[in-house]
């Protein structure tokens, strides 16, 4: 074989290890790109829109501020460990302290310090409420037998104990001789939770006012009078509010 011809096949050989070196890293940038995308469809949270921050940047800031790390100073090394997995300690504490003193990712925990108190506001809120739909509705049947007798604990469903405000134990003697031990529920009042309900859900009783005609004459009551509307004998006009009178808060 003649050097031109070794010459062209030792170029198409390295051509040919060029294209596989290209497609590999090519392949490779687009895992890349499509996992920064999960990532930042993951983190990408409206707090962070005006921060321009990398990806990274953003799951440092939700990774750091969620549990188990809280923010807390003591965990941050952890926290930065996790999401850029340092080559060693030296490397995570020079990285680490580099980031959180970049202005933006201080902003960036206090803004989604605050987007995070929104989300368990509204988390507490909807559980509050719904602890007080329970007490306000629940049924005696519930918690006692037919003979008036509590049922055990173990009998009453789990979402419904919310309801019982205190338990107590008391011993008696059968008629046998035997003592028995028996429980007393005190449940919650119920109107008072309906009330709290109503105020956490912004409910209100417009009060109406009726007017009831009542004529001065002994001869005819209220209800003997209703159709003689021509009738012009004396009458009292009594006004009647119907409705929540309470003032609103």
């Amino acid at each position: 074989m003649s050097d031109d011809n070794k010459d062209i096949i030792r170029s198409e050989t390295n051509q040919k290890k060029s294209d596989g070196v290209k497609n590999r890293w090519n392949k490779r940038d687009e895992e890349a790109l499509k996992n920064d995308d999960r990532a930042s469809k993951k983190f990408n949270y409206t707090c962070f829109d005006h921060l321009r921050l990398s990806n990274m940047q953003k799951q440092f800031v939700v990774t750091y501020m969620n549990p188990p790390y809280f923010g807390n100073k003591e965990n941050r090394y952890q926290a930065y460990k996790e999401v850029f997995n340092p080559s060693n300690d030296n490397s995570m504490r020079s990285g680490c302290t580099a980031l959180l003193a970049k202005s933006k990712i201080k902003e960036a925990m206090l803004a989604y310090q605050k987007e995070a108190l929104k989300a368990h506001k509204v988390e507490v809120t909807t559980e509050s409420i719904e602890n007080y739909r329970k007490r306000a509705n629940y049924k005696i049947t519930t918690f006692f037998r037919d003979d008036g007798s509590c049922k055990p604990l173990n009998e009453i469903p789990s979402e419904w104990l919310i309801c019982i405000d205190s338990i107590k134990k008391d011993k008696k003697a059968n008629g046998g001789g035997k003592v028995i031990e028996v429980l007393e529920y005190k449940l919650c009042d119920r109107d008072k939770a309906n009330d709290k309900l109503q105020k956490m859900l912004g409910v209100t009783q417009t009060p109406e006012t009726l007017q009831v005609s009542v004529p001065v004459s002994a001869g005819k009551d209220a209800i003997d009078s209703v159709d003689n509307s021509g009738s012009t004998q004396p009458r009292i006009v009594l006004n009647m509010s119907v409705g929540n009178q309470s003032k609103k808060e």
